[in-house]
């Protein structure tokens, strides 16, 4: 209405009372939610300050029932928390909740009537969830427990809030008979709170270096808080944010303990110099620093540099996203903590051009996100300065952390409960009453062409049946297979949306492709590195820009965009455009040197007796004839400049012959360096003011930004409404900042059903944060007795046995459950039964072969599938030729030279049998290892590949090949892998090194059972593994168990040998040779045959020059490299 403009056009607008009311109701009655909200945040409009005076024209029960709390219902309707508005709804939020007296108010209002439950419940949750001010408010306080006690509609979400409050950390304190501090959070440090919605993700300098234990909380069982959602909400992200804390705190306190150079390898770089401020892709400072002498990137130059940078390995040395800390490793101390958010090849490429011409790499910081401008401003004052301090990175996976943190701290409940937190048996999935699941299982069967086993259809009809389901599946027996039938028959049978959440990239590609495949298009693949060509054009990225392509140059103009939008990107592109002004302005401005003309005048108003002594005491200004230039005349009539005693005072002189007897003492006193440290500290003064006036740009620029990156969630919004499926990681699925908010997007679009692909290699953080308010339909597949969730900080792990535990995942956790029902597969499909047979023993008593199994071809070459070459050699740590402790110190770093060459040996023996190389891969449980393996291929002309996960550890080799050999090239190369990165892969042929050989029998990772299950369970033909039994059976506690078990079976079988048992595929009637020296593979199997000659004759009239070889029998590939020269004859008889 008029009335309503008015009020938010004119500054002079007041309100009466009649008026209060009237604003408030035609706000309620508002049609279009985003443009009132845009109207009451929008700083050229009064609405912030018209809200405030409606709220204080009365605080009667009566004003607040009538047009205050209908408003505030307003509020809380669907249409003002999607997308853009969630911003603007947040601020309106802030505006109202401090208003003078609103909340006595409201309380009252409450207290006096049981209307209005579900406005006043959702906005005390809201308020609740946005300012931890409000979690500590009495009035606050009581409102919400007024409102739990009704039972209002978010009754559980507000208990499950206020419990973890500080509030009620001082009741539970002041009821204990004994001192609980130090079993309780809060008071350790800066960021020690009781709270955890109050803690900053990103750890303080204080929390650093504080060497307090850090609080972590029990089981919830034995919790503080009394309500089982908000403990278990505290306790995931406690744990899971000392999982990325605790090595950084650790790490950080020895390395200012010992005041050098970081140990094992870490990143730090010194002499950091702040060069100024950059705004894309946010606001940052730019600082540079110096790479060691050694370092690759420090001995490149012009383009060489700039390709390394662009490269996997030099992208590592400066990831963003990760954490970096800023060390005084002088006075030993952590000055601050920063993110990456800028690293651009060619700055990272940046050389010192005015001092030493060394290598510099210039990297765009950004510093806590709720900084407010004086704490920016102080950190801007380093501008233009090469520091003492270093720059060492602390954490390079922040960005994978950052959005579960960031979610869990905004979850107030958490969906299906009853099943998840408090254990209940699962209530029946209704959306599905209806369906005929054995016809449904009928029709899948016809349609895969074979009939599924009793265990596939019971664990199908389980997953159908219920709101939560469970699924263990062992290796091999089809959980991919099981997952895309779910879907696909979920997909056909209903209209509701499909959440894909899988762990890896990997195993995205996988399920989304099996989906496409069975003719499900209506797909969306969300995130980047998928490697799947079929997905390209179903991804998230190509959908985007298939629509930008459909609006043209501007994504803005397309009429399914609301004028609205179309306002408010325009005042936010002309807002940003001079917030860029500015900070060019204030840059520039703090950059220049500071005149006399400036410094005199600062001192006039702040050092009058310093701008006395300073400034020349001339009788008279006279004007120069040539110049018109005005001179100041000194006492004895010389001229002088206005700047001559303060150039002579910086210089080191006294005041000279005319002054010396004036003020003689002051600043004149001071010696030449205190000059200076002086005048650089009323330079510092007089960019004071200019700092501030950046800091606050750039905390409003980034404002600005983080509303124009919200308008996007739209194009996102628009694609995913269309898409039946969606599929992404379970760290994609929680991520929530503006650059991804895909968290937000996925409650607005309405998921209804969640399939988790590996669901036992996820964290319980993880899979609660991956899950939308709406959910109908919970379906968890996975082996918990495969690899558990990988930690950072081992305290943690199971395997520590310090009771945190916080590796078992959720999906672990309902199936220990005695009352939680869970479906199992039990048919293998993948291992022959030689192979079977070790984790039948150890792990899956009840595991069957599927049929196909059973008629595998037989290993060619060898005299068994399953194999031990067993040897005494050490590992390198305790090779008496070696002296390289730090092998002790990184347990990601064995190595064992060894088994090195054999992999190296075995490789080429076993591809040499006419395997191609993409059906073998080697597995290895350390890094190192992995590395070292890596490089004997290349040097052996073999070639060999990572997996993504591996190559993410790893920099790119640039080892040259080895000449070439008689083995034919092939397209593929080897596949080297950790164990831990190939769970949920197979293939034909592994060849595992275990590394540990010691006379202490310490076997590290391969301790845990888990690891050599996946170990045991890849290999669908051949199981080579290399090893020392002797270590193997002195290992401790579970390890030993479980290996004992292993070897034990395989020697009573004959499968353990002191070399490679190796049998001629073309002379069978010869009897197998052992081949246990590196030699023996030369001489007794050059060519992978025996040592027989082949004497086979080519197509060009000579004999084969290799020995019996297994491949290319035929001789096709051979003829072509035949290299004995021909002779022959022309008429005349000539040679």
């Amino acid at each position: 209405s008029a009335f309503f403009a008015r009020a938010l056009k004119d500054e002079r607008f007041e309100l009466s009372g009649q008026d209060g009311a009237r604003f408030l109701r035609e706000a309620a009655e508002f049609r279009d939610g985003a443009e009132l909200l845009y109207q009451l945040t929008d700083p050229q409009r009064n609405g912030a300050k018209i809200l405030k005076r409606a709220l204080c024209c009365e605080d009667s029960v009566d004003y607040y029932r009538r047009s205050v709390v209908p408003f505030l219902a307003r509020l809380g309707q669907d249409d003002m928390c999607l997308g853009t508005c969630k911003n603007d709804l947040n601020a309106v939020v802030d505006v109202v909740f401090a208003v003078p007296g609103f909340r006595r108010a409201l309380r009252q209002t409450a207290e006096a009537s049981t209307d209005h439950l579900a406005a006043l419940s959702w906005f005390c949750l809201k308020a609740a969830g946005l300012r931890s001010d409000a979690r500590t408010d009495s009035d606050w306080r009581t409102l919400a427990d007024l409102l739990i006690a009704r039972e209002a509609p978010c009754a559980k979400s507000l208990k499950a809030v206020f419990s973890g409050s500080e509030r009620e950390a001082k009741r539970m304190m002041r009821a204990s008979l004994v001192d609980v501090s130090e079993s309780m959070p809060g008071g350790r440090h800066d960021n020690d709170r009781f709270d955890y919605r109050s803690t900053q993700i990103v750890p303080t300098v204080q929390e650093i270096q504080c060497v307090k234990p850090p609080y972590l909380p029990p089981p919830v069982s034995e919790s503080p808080i009394d309500d089982e959602v908000a403990a278990t909400l505290d306790r995931q992200f406690r744990l899971l944010r000392e999982d990325m804390v605790g090595p950084m705190r650790l790490g950080l306190q020895n390395l200012v303990r010992a005041k050098h150079t970081t140990p094992g390898g870490s990143f730090a770089y010194d002499a950091v110099a702040f060069e100024g401020i950059e705004t894309h892709p946010r606001p940052c400072l730019v600082a540079s620093c110096e790479l060691p002498p050694r370092h690759r990137g420090a001995r490149l130059k012009g383009g060489e540099a700039l390709e390394y940078w662009r490269s996997p390995s030099g992208a590592k040395n400066f990831p963003l996203g990760s954490l970096v800390a800023l060390v005084n490793k002088r006075e030993g101390r952590v000055e601050y903590v920063a993110t990456i958010v800028r690293a651009e090849p060619d700055e990272l490429a940046s050389r010192d051009t005015f001092r030493n011409n060394r290598a510099r790499p210039r990297v765009g910081l950004a510093f806590a996100r709720d900084l407010d401008a004086y704490e920016l401003a102080d950190i801007l004052r380093g501008l233009g300065r090469v520091t003492s301090t270093s720059l060492v990175r602390v954490c390079a996976g922040y960005f994978t952390y950052e959005p579960v943190l960031s979610c869990l701290q905004k979850m107030h409940s958490i969906p299906f409960a009853e099943e998840l937190v408090y254990g209940k048996k699962p209530g029946v999935a209704t959306y599905l009453a209806g369906l005929d699941v054995d016809a449904e299982i009928e029709n899948l069967e016809r349609s895969d062409g074979f009939e599924y086993d009793p265990s596939q259809r019971d664990a199908l009809r389980l997953a159908l049946a219920t709101r939560v389901s469970v699924t263990v599946g062992p290796p091999g027996t089809g959980k991919t297979h099981l997952g895309v039938r779910l879907a696909e028959l979920i997909y056909r049978s209903t209209t509701e949306r499909i959440l894909i959440l899988t762990f890896t990239n990997h195993a995205l590609d996988e399920f989304l492709g099996n989906l496409i495949e069975r003719s499900i298009t209506n797909v969306v693949r969300v995130g980047g590195r998928c490697q799947a060509q079929k997905l390209e054009k179903y991804t998230l990225q190509k959908k985007q820009q298939d629509l930008f392509n459909q609006q043209r140059s501007n994504p803005w103009s397309s009429s399914s965009c609301s004028s609205f939008d179309r306002r408010r990107y325009g005042a936010l592109k002309q807002r940003k455009s001079e917030c860029d002004q500015q900070i060019s302005y204030l840059r520039k401005d703090l950059s220049k040197q500071r005149s006399w003309a400036a410094i005199q005048k600062f001192l006039e108003a702040y050092d009058p007796a310093a701008h006395e002594s300073l400034t020349v005491p001339g009788r008279r200004r006279t004007s120069e004839p040539n110049t018109g230039e005005f001179v100041v005349v000194g006492p004895n009539g010389q001229s002088f400049k206005p700047n001559h005693l303060y150039r002579r005072w910086l210089s080191g002189y006294d005041r000279g012959d005319d002054y010396s007897r004036q003020n003689p003492r002051g600043v004149w006193s001071l010696d030449k360096q205190a000059r200076l440290d002086l005048k650089s500290k009323w330079e510092d003064e007089i960019s004071s003011e200019a700092r501030e006036q950046l800091a606050e740009v750039l905390l409003e620029y980034e404002e600005v930004q983080n509303k124009l990156s919200a308008l996007k969630e739209d194009d996102w919004r628009a694609i995913l409404e269309q898409s039946r499926v969606i599929g992404c990681t379970t760290t994609g699925a929680a991520r929530s900042n503006n650059q991804s908010p895909l968290k937000h997007v996925l409650e607005d679009v309405n998921i209804s059903v969640v399939v988790i692909e590996e669901a036992g290699e996820v964290l319980e953080a993880h899979t609660l944060t991956s899950l939308q308010s709406g959910l109908k339909h919970l379906i968890m597949i996975g082996d918990h007795k495969q690899l558990r969730p990988k930690l950072e900080h081992y305290p943690l792990t199971v395997s520590a046995k310090r009771g945190f535990d916080f590796n078992v995942s959720l999906f672990e956790r309902l199936v220990r459950s005695k009352d939680f029902p869970h479906g199992e597969l039990s048919v293998q499909h993948r291992m022959r039964p030689e192979i079977s047979q070790f984790i039948r023993s150890t792990t899956y008593p009840t595991l069957q072969d599927g049929p196909g199994t059973l008629s595998r071809d037989r290993v060619r070459g060898l005299t068994h599938n399953v194999l031990f070459v067993d040897h005494d050699e050490p590992e390198d740590a305790y090779a008496a030729d070696l002296d390289d402790e730090s092998h002790h110190h990184d347990p990601s770093n064995k190595v064992n030279r060894h088994e090195v060459a054999m992999v190296s040996a075995i490789v080429r023996y076993v591809l040499q049998q006419d395997y191609d190389p993409s059906q073998v891969v080697v597995l290895t449980p350390y890094l190192g290892q992995l590395q070292e393996i890596r490089h004997e291929l290349r040097r052996a002309n073999l070639g060999s590949l990572v997996g993504e996960l591996d190559a993410d550890d790893l920099e790119d080799d640039d080892d040259a090949e080895s000449p070439t050999s008689s083995l034919p090239k092939k397209d593929s190369s080897v596949r080297v892998a950790t164990i831990d990165n190939f769970q949920g892969e197979e293939n034909d042929i592994v060849i595992a090194s275990l590394v540990r050989s010691n006379p202490d029998g310490k076997i590290g990772f391969l301790n845990e059972p888990e690891r050599v299950n996946v170990l045991l369970s890849r290999a669908r033909l051949c199981e080579i593994i290399i090893g020392s039994s002797k270590t193997l059976r002195k290992a401790a506690a579970a390890g030993n168990s479980c290996w004992t078990k292993i070897l034990d079976d395989m020697a009573d079988q004959g499968l353990i040998h002191r070399g490679l048992p190796a049998r001629c595929e073309n002379h069978p009637d010869l009897p197998p040779r052992l081949l246990d020296t590196l030699k023996d593979f030369e001489t007794r199997a050059a060519d992978g045959g025996c040592h027989r000659p082949c004497e086979a004759v080519l197509k060009c009239g000579h004999a084969c020059p290799l020995k019996c070889h297994p491949f290319d029998r035929k001789h096709h590939k051979q003829h072509a490299i035949c290299s004995a020269p021909v002779i022959d004859y022309c008429k005349e008889g000539h040679v």
